[in-house]
């Protein structure tokens, strides 16, 4: 489930002045009490004493039900506009080295800390961005780029080159797991999942070559005798094993890492929709004589 929890106190995002040049962050919101909404996609809960609000977990279902509706649904639902707003009203920041993230908040007090989790939220923006308003397309497009760039940066700052569960922003760091047990990586997919949607809307090839360098360090330091297997500290070019290779790693990371590397009509954006463990569902696309066609 999300660890998506309803936010209390007011916005603490940094000054302006440490905001990278040309992303125009919205200002502060009011302040939510006790019975602020969470975003939509996710669940919210109450802890005893302190809140949380972040972007990850099942908030990862996004994608898969948000941005492709309207490809069957003949107008946006009204919950859209209020979740990419929340998202920059409340979590987004800028650290004073330039890099986007998503924050999190924690009893009133934003934590200037992302998770691997919503390093999804990259690919998730810029297929929005296809859909949204001419006058904003150009925005979010940037700000999809923008992020999945911070997700870069902390598998790039790591010695193995791959990402940390969480990662933070002080003084000191950038882009880095700096607490204990946060530094593990169990060969999750969200970073190559906003990877291949970068490379299919853009063809940067920027992302392919990040690509390269995350299958690169899956053979150096995943890869066993039996597959593949998470690794417990990134900073250390001799990890340890955990010995598990999670479901998710044939069902959605290798299989974005291939379609980032496969032409743009294998498994096509315009005819195919990923939900959140990467299963791809056909679109049907209707003409104007009302005959459907589908992509198989």
């Amino acid at each position: 489930m999300s660890e998506m929890y309803t936010m209390q106190g007011p916005h603490r995002g940094l000054p302006e002045a440490e905001r990278a040049p040309g992303l125009r962050l919205p200002p502060p919101g009011p302040r939510l009490g006790s019975g602020g909404q969470a975003l939509p996609g996710t669940t919210a809960r109450r802890g005893q004493g302190a809140s949380l609000l972040g972007w990850r977990g099942c908030s990862a279902a996004v994608p898969g039900s948000l941005c492709p509706l309207p490809l069957s649904v003949p107008t946006p639902l009204p919950a859209q506009p209020p979740c990419s707003q929340a998202i920059e009203m409340y979590l987004l920041n800028v650290s004073p080295g330039g890099l986007t993230y998503i924050a999190e908040w924690r009893g009133g007090i934003l934590d200037h800390k992302m998770g691997h989790l919503a390093c999804f939220s990259g690919g998730m923006i810029a297929l929005g961005a296809e859909d949204a308003k001419e006058e904003k397309r150009a925005h979010y497009q940037e700000l999809a780029a923008q992020i999945t760039r911070t997700c870069h940066e902390s598998y790039a700052r790591s010695d193995t080159k791959l990402g940390p569960e969480a990662f933070w922003f002080n003084s000191n760091k950038e882009a880095e797991a700096t607490h204990e047990g946060e530094s593990y990586y169990i060969l999750r997919p969200e970073v190559v999942e906003s990877y291949m949607y970068l490379w299919r809307l853009t063809h940067d090839p920027i992302y392919r070559e990040w690509g390269w360098e995350v299958v690169t360090a899956l053979e150096r330091y995943c890869r066993t005798q039996a597959g593949f297997s998470g690794i417990h500290n990134v900073y250390s070019t001799a990890p340890r094993h955990d010995n598990k290779q999670q479901s998710f790693f044939l069902a959605e990371t290798l299989k974005y890492l291939y379609l980032l590397f496969s032409e743009d009509d294998t498994l096509s954006l315009e005819d195919w929709v990923f939900n959140t463990e990467a299963h791809p569902l056909p679109v049907n696309h209707s003409d104007s004589s009302g005959s459907t066609r589908r992509p198989y």
